[in-house]
């Protein structure tokens, strides 16, 4: 727990300014949220348009492999790309294997549509 008063009494915060952003009350409080809220909206955005992008690259994969018999199910190709991202990022490696098996199987149901 943040001690608000050693705080002001060593730098001059005020109490408001003390405590941290998310524990504050009041309109600076609920502007914050807003921002937070409207930035991470700007960020799904970016993730769904990416994930668009990456699918209309995956229709032009089942295509290839349509043309050159080659099959939609590729497990060693599968667990390529999951491996590599895992340990990668700042997420956890459960949500980057559960993350990367569910666009694996959207990007299946993709290529199966797009024949």
């Amino acid at each position: 727990m943040v001690n608000t008063k050693n705080l002001q009494a060593n730098f001059g915060a005020t109490e408001s300014q003390a405590m941290p952003a998310h524990r504050r009350r009041g309109k600076d409080s609920v502007e914050e949220l807003s921002e937070w809220r409207e930035k991470i909206d700007k960020l799904d955005n970016q993730l769904c348009k990416i994930l668009e992008d990456r699918f209309e690259l995956v229709k032009e994969v089942g295509n290839y492999k349509k043309d050159n018999g080659a099959s939609i199910e590729d497990k060693e190709r599968e667990m390529l790309v999951i491996n590599s991202k895992i340990g990668k990022t700042k997420l956890s490696d459960d949500f980057t294997r559960e993350v990367f098996e569910l666009i694996m199987k959207e990007s299946k149901k993709v290529q199966r549509r797009n024949k």
